[in-house]
């Protein structure tokens, strides 16, 4: 794409040239060649690109020029963009390189003997992947970054609605099936996590720290013991020492994020620094630690008991509130309907109009006999 964008804005520069000289202009845009001058078509446009000829040509040819220099903005900000999305993602493997090497059989999205570690999906979306281990089914690392090769997005929209650089980390478990949930999140976000996740409205309760500053992070919990067993004091610290890397840890045995019966999923922001890459390696080995304690841990009767009768209730308002989900959407369809249905008839002439009304007439008659049959029945 580069390349064919830079031979438009050779041939249209060389079309000017041309045209300039047709018209018995004083000035030359091509410099001149003498006879014999065996220069290559490159070396005298690359000869006529003086200032005053680029002047020249972006006065007489204004609209041109500003379409060139959209290309070249385009190209530029494209390339560059898309390089710095790169670059962190490197950075981020780099960081945790040893973590899932040390951790996992197989690393990369290739298969085996193939040795790719990404799959680009967009130029700001890519996904990494590491399994073969014990506890753990899978590690799916989702990144997010910020649209920077979009002129528009990344200069105009960004300024309303900010965007971050993310990864989204899932981690189904293996054979565990406790009923377990538990959750650190930002505080801010809690309201809104409970809106999207059920589980996290019903199933926990907040658990007081001292490690934790409440004005920033949260932790969630079945009851102390499954918080106290997740999240040991260590691991509380390196979360609360960075916790504007921390969006959103999220343990659940709902079926929340796959059919796996314990599934952990980890949102975290990234840093543009290269310098602050270095923390993810303790991050990313904590996450992992919490998933293996996940895996072993075994809850006392008593919670066990008290977790299954909560669960039955959650159950019965998941099943209320898809209920509801399936009515209003029928609801908000069949208003659709009615509105395209309402249009349609507006814009009819009156012979077809009156063919309608006919139509429905007909329709309203059989509606009422098939009713006065069923009565009589």
């Amino acid at each position: 794409m580069k390349k064919s964008l830079f031979l438009i804005a050779i041939l249209l520069v060389s079309a000017f040239a041309q045209d300039d000289q047709s018209q018995g202009q004083n000035e030359e845009i091509v410099a001149n060649q003498t006879e014999g001058d065996q220069s290559t078509f490159v070396e005298r446009f690359i000869a006529s690109l003086t200032m005053d000829n680029l002047n020249r040509l972006s006065q007489k040819y204004f609209y041109e020029s500003l379409a060139i220099y959209g290309m070249l903005l385009f190209i530029i900000f494209y390339q560059t963009g898309k390089k710095q999305n790169i670059i962190m993602l490197n950075d981020w493997y780099d960081a945790c390189k040893n973590v899932f090497e040390s951790n996992f059989s197989h690393v990369g999205v290739g298969k085996s003997g193939d040795k790719s570690l990404f799959y680009q999906e967009t130029p700001a979306a890519f996904k990494f992947y590491a399994s073969g281990r014990e506890t753990i089914q899978f590690c799916l690392v989702n990144f997010e970054f910020r649209k920077r090769q979009d002129i528009i997005t990344n200069w105009f929209f960004n300024l309303i609605w900010p965007e971050k650089d993310r990864i989204t980390i899932d981690m189904p478990l293996y054979d565990q099936k406790e009923p377990i949930c538990a959750a650190v999140l930002r505080k801010k976000d809690l309201k809104t996590a409970r809106e999207n996740y059920l589980d996290l409205k019903g199933l926990v309760q907040k658990i007081d720290t001292d490690i934790l500053d409440d004005n920033h992070l949260v932790l969630l919990a079945g009851d102390n013991y499954i918080a106290n067993t997740l999240f040991d004091d260590s691991t509380l610290k390196l979360l609360e020492q960075n916790q504007k890397y921390i969006s959103l840890i999220h343990i659940t045995d709902c079926q929340v994020f796959s059919r796996a019966n314990s599934h952990m999923r980890v949102i975290l922001n990234l840093p543009t620094n290269k310098k602050e890459y270095p923390i993810f390696e303790q991050l990313m080995a904590a996450m992992i630690k919490i998933a293996d304690k996940l895996h072993s841990v075994k809850l006392p009767s008593q919670s066990r008991a008290d977790a299954q009768k909560e669960r039955e209730i959650y159950e019965q308002i998941r099943t209320k509130d898809q209920r509801e989900k399936q009515q209003e959407e029928l609801r908000n369809e069949k208003e659709k309907k009615l509105r395209e249905e309402r249009d349609r008839i507006s814009k009819l002439g009156k012979e077809e109009l009156q063919k309608y009304e006919e139509k429905q007439a007909q329709k309203e008659k059989k509606k009422l006999l098939s009713k006065r049959v069923q009565k009589i029945m």
